[in-house]
């Protein structure tokens, strides 16, 4: 069963504030903004910067997503990753793998 949507973006935002400063020992830096308000579909923007990677998970309460990163030093953007966020597992999920890849683990 899926979540509400204040309760998923409710959620990542949870998380983010739990694993602030284990991600910041790991060297990836975490920021979060939630969109205007007003939108039939809202939405948080979840940064994630590394020493040469930097990513950003856009999430909407629809539990729609998508994951886009950059390399520093070259500039080269990695492909988009498109996902479906249903509840506060599946975020662990996504979240894990945004901060693995910012952090350089394969």
């Amino acid at each position: 069963m899926s979540e509400t949507a204040d309760d998923l973006l409710a959620s990542a935002t949870e998380w983010v504030e739990r694993h602030r400063d284990s991600c910041a020992a790991r060297g990836v830096e975490l920021g979060v903004e939630r969109a205007p308000d007003g939108r039939d579909n809202p939405s948080l923007w979840i940064d994630f910067a590394g020493k040469d990677r930097l990513a950003r998970l856009t999430l909407w309460a629809s539990g729609e997503a998508v994951l886009a990163a950059v390399e520093v030093s070259s500039g080269s953007v990695l492909p988009e990753v498109q996902l479906e966020v249903a509840d506060a597992g599946a975020l662990e999920v996504v979240f894990g793998r945004a901060v693995a890849a910012v952090a350089g683990i394969r």
